[in-house]
């Protein structure tokens, strides 16, 4: 697994200045549901399906961004979604 740093400077070819990074984690960078999967599955080490992270988006549970048609998440979205999934004594 690889921090959310290393995944955007990766994929991103840019800076790793940590103002830039800051910045970048806020905007809608993730392309489509597959990079929503991929970035989960690289930086928080889980996978969901496809139809788990439409349905997220659809139901308002999970921002997103539609740009030209398709869906684009900010990174920081995508990590706050997945801990508002935790549970804490059978609740959330």
């Amino acid at each position: 697994m690889q921090s959310s740093r290393e995944y955007l400077a990766h994929h991103l070819k840019g800076s790793d200045d940590p103002d830039v990074l800051a910045e970048v984690r806020r905007s809608p960078v993730v392309q489509g549901v597959a990079g929503a999967i991929n970035y989960l599955v690289a930086v928080r080490g889980t996978r969901f399906g496809r139809q788990f992270i439409s349905g997220a988006v659809n139901d308002g549970k999970l921002p997103a961004f539609q740009i030209s048609g398709g869906w684009r998440f900010a990174p920081d979205d995508l990590d706050n979604w997945l801990d508002s999934l935790r549970v804490f004594g059978g609740q959330r």
